[in-house]
């Protein structure tokens, strides 16, 4: 068979030099009859003797900082020389100075942190601009749902005033957060986690490194402890924080309750779901009557949220998954079963309780405990109805004196960072503070089912 030569040159590029004039530093005298004009800055540093010249890589556009150029001694760079590197493609614009260690800074550094996905705080607690105050104290209201019918009006009378409702207002102070991190000179000479194993780090880069680490680490645990609070404040209808004076020493223990005397945000079932004689039915209408306590009071119910050994017995259970058939004629609900962004949450699926469509979601993300123990944001055994934004998360300001400071400032913000420094002992530490609230915003918007299954 004859041969094909798949390869074909097509022609050739040569170089063109680009620049290939004779260049001089800017600010040299010009010969006789000879005019220079700025034209270009030099790439690298290049020695060239007095007897020969040198070839050299030069930039023809770009943006520079003036204060970094170099020109012949004695010589200031002209408004003329400008125009003219302007017009071949080169700008200027001073380089603006950054102080990593001002407090602003830091919060610029904290505030590109991507947060991480928290199923109680992000699905039922969002923060919005006015849960930000300017003050050390929150104020939270909430009022009860509005069931009332606009009356019938002889036509002599022509209306009757309608109440407004009331609310309530409450004020708390939130608990505070700060952990910190040192930073020591040992830990700077030290090759950080992830760093190449022979790092040319300086110092200075490797702390502003770690700077943006600890920030990263800090944000994390405030993250999980404010999970904690909003799913606490849901199981509760309050939360209770136990200050620490230091990692080991108990302080107050603080307590905020959304409620007066008697808590209206649980319902027992009669029997537990799995018990000898328990049937389907008797799981069904303990759903509809926690739903119906919302909606009698005017509020939504739309998420069913079941722990993890509830969602075992359920999916286990033959009368539900009869229902879920699409041939037995009455079909209940479907599943659709998927993990969810959020860490240890399952999206089950859509299921209907007496007309309440519900979505179910399984909860199963744990925490370490302040024992070192493993716990579960949300019981197994428990379940809560409620709609997502029942309540919002607020923040408190915090008001500290920054380093090299001698008066106080307060900051409005969700994350604060505070730089404290002890010269003697030649350490450094770095502070991340705030003081979040989880509340409700109308009262108990959401039903709490403890223990359903043995």
């Amino acid at each position: 068979m004859a041969e094909r030569e798949l390869s074909k040159k097509l022609s050739e590029v040569e170089v063109d030099g680009l620049v290939t004039s004779k260049l001089v530093v800017l600010g040299s005298t010009a010969a006789e009859n000879e005019t220079l004009t700025a034209n270009c800055i030099l790439c690298d540093d290049v020695e060239v003797g007095t007897g020969a010249d040198a070839t050299v890589a030069v930039y023809l556009a770009g943006c520079f900082n003036p204060d970094k150029l170099t020109m012949a001694s004695s010589y200031t760079m002209k408004e003329a020389d400008k125009d003219a590197l302007r017009d071949a493609g080169i700008v200027f614009k001073p380089a603006i100075s950054l102080n990593m260690l001002e407090t602003y800074t830091l919060m610029a550094i904290g505030e590109e942190i991507v947060p991480r996905a928290n199923f109680f705080r992000d699905r039922y607690f969002p923060t919005d601009a006015g849960d930000l105050f300017a003050s050390d104290k929150v104020l939270t209201e909430y009022r009860k749902g509005d069931r009332k019918m606009a009356s019938f009006v002889s036509p002599r009378v022509g209306d009757i005033p309608m109440d407004r409702r009331g609310y309530e207002i409450h004020e708390y102070q939130p608990a505070f957060i700060a952990p910190s991190r040192p930073l020591t000179a040992d830990e700077l000479n030290k090759r950080g986690f992830g760093e190449a194993l022979y790092s040319q780090s300086t110092q200075a880069q490797r702390a502003a490194r770690l700077l943006q680490d600890d920030l990263r680490d800090m944000d994390l645990r405030i993250e999980r402890r404010e999970e904690w609070m909003c799913a606490k404040t849901m199981i509760d209808n309050g939360c209770t924080m136990q200050e620490y004076l230091d990692d080991k020493t108990k302080g107050d223990t603080l307590i905020v309750k959304f409620y007066d005397t008697a808590t209206e945000h649980k319902y027992t079932p009669a029997k537990k779901w799995n018990a000898s004689g328990a049937t389907y039915a008797d799981f069904k209408n303990d759903v509809i009557a926690a739903c119906r306590l919302l909606t009698r009071r005017g509020l939504p119910a739309e998420d069913m949220l079941i722990g993890a050994d509830v969602n075992s017995w359920l999916q286990s259970n033959a009368e539900f998954q009869k229902l879920l058939d699409r041939n037995s004629g009455i079909l209940t609900g479907t599943v659709n079963e998927q993990l969810t962004r959020y860490p240890g949450v399952t999206y089950i699926g859509r299921f209907n309780f007496g007309g309440h469509n519900l979505d179910l979601f399984c909860v199963d993300e744990e925490y370490e405990d302040e024992n070192g123990q493993s716990a579960k944001f949300f019981p197994a055994t428990s379940v809560e109805i409620t709609a997502p934004s029942c309540g919002h998360l607020m923040y408190g300001q915090i008001t500290q004196m920054d380093y090299g400071q001698t008066d106080f400032t307060s900051y409005v913000a969700k994350r604060v960072p505070k730089l404290i420094v002890d010269q003697p002992n030649d350490l450094r530490k770095l502070r991340y503070a705030c003081r979040p609230l989880a509340a409700p915003k109308n009262y108990t918007p959401w039903i709490y089912m403890e223990s359903v299954i043995d």
